[in-house]
């Protein structure tokens, strides 16, 4: 079977300062993401801020696997995991000290007997500022969540919020869409390609060729390659109009011909919805296949040729040869 690329393992130690400068980004965010949650309490907007802050946690992460040039995989985890632990922690953090001093602002207003405080003579200003202070004193981040559990969320346009257990579910969910949407971006950017002797990503891509699939077999040559040779030997289609298209997009270093590069070969199967719109379904055949820079010319060789027969076919079905009339027949007689 054809050698595949796999990430090394490395990583510079740029990225340790790196991820704490994203840690750093991703709590400021966090600030403007919980005034969000807060000014917008309807929770399918929430749904719609949290997959924003999914996404920049994403990208911080990604931004520090690319400048940090992290090949390893476990460790591009770690450092998406404590970006989360950021986020998330700054979120509730921030909450908290909003709520405290919403808090003491309410405390600063309420009376002797708003408080439901039984005293005979009436408590004094100092005593009742003592009291308020021993109230702020106790208020502690356990009861900030019980009170932000007691008030729920509002859903739709009808003033009713959900409460209770429901809110737990929320953040279980809120948690979900930051893990499964930010962890995509991160081990995407830590698996793509990446040169060990030039110390770079392969990150110039190239389509050298687009195939038409017009039967299975094609596809069962595609996928069942041994070798690098047998994915250079493309199948012949029928036709060159059809929905699905093998697409042969190279990755490789910018502006070194002459290194290995890594081939992908993308089913795409065009259809158009109920709506009338294009969509394009994705299925890789191959997935970042080690090729030689004389792997790479004979594909690029082998396209054009490609090219030129679909080309000398279509020409063919538009200008189709005449039928000789009898009377040329007897004529040519």
């Amino acid at each position: 079977m054809f050698q595949v690329y796999q990430p090394s393992g490395r990583f510079s130690l740029l990225a340790i300062p790196l991820v704490g400068i994203g840690a750093v980004l991703v709590v400021a965010a966090a600030y403007v993401y919980q005034l969000g949650l807060e000014w917008i309490p309807f929770i399918y907007v929430n749904v719609l801020l949290t997959w924003v802050m999914a996404m920049l946690i994403g990208k911080t992460t990604e931004y520090v696997i690319h400048i940090g040039h992290v090949r390893n995989i476990a460790l591009c985890l770690l450092f998406f995991a404590l970006v989360v632990v950021a986020g998330l922690g700054a979120k509730f953090g921030f909450q908290y000290m909003h709520a405290r001093i919403s808090l003491e602002s309410e405390l600063a207003n309420m009376t002797q007997s708003e408080l439901r405080i039984e005293a005979d003579p009436p408590l004094t200003y100092e005593e009742m500022k003592e009291v308020r202070q021993e109230i702020m004193a106790g208020f502690s981040f356990v009861d900030h969540i019980e009170m932000r559990v007691a008030n729920g969320w509002n859903i739709g346009r009808a003033n009713a919020p959900i409460t209770g257990p429901f809110v737990y579910l929320v953040w279980v969910v809120e948690l979900g869409i930051i893990l499964y949407f930010g962890s995509a971006i991160a081990l995407a950017a830590v698996r793509k390609p990446y040169s060990e002797k030039r110390n770079r990503w392969a990150d110039s891509v190239t389509i050298e060729m687009t195939l038409p699939i017009t039967n299975p077999l094609m596809v069962a040559k595609i996928s069942s390659a041994k070798s690098v040779q047998e994915l250079l030997e493309l199948p012949i289609p029928d036709t060159d109009q059809s929905n699905k298209i093998a697409v042969y997009e190279v990755h490789s270093v910018p502006n070194s011909p002459e290194e290995d590069a890594y081939l992908n070969v993308d089913l795409q199967t065009h259809s158009v919805n109920a709506k009338g719109e294009l969509e394009v379904a994705h299925e890789f055949l191959v997935k970042l296949a080690i090729i030689t820079a004389a792997q790479r010319a004979q594909l690029k060789e082998n396209s054009e040729l490609m090219q030129e027969a679909l080309a000398a076919y279509r020409a063919s079905v538009a200008n189709p040869p005449t039928e000789p009339t009898g009377d040329q027949a007897s004529t040519d007689d």
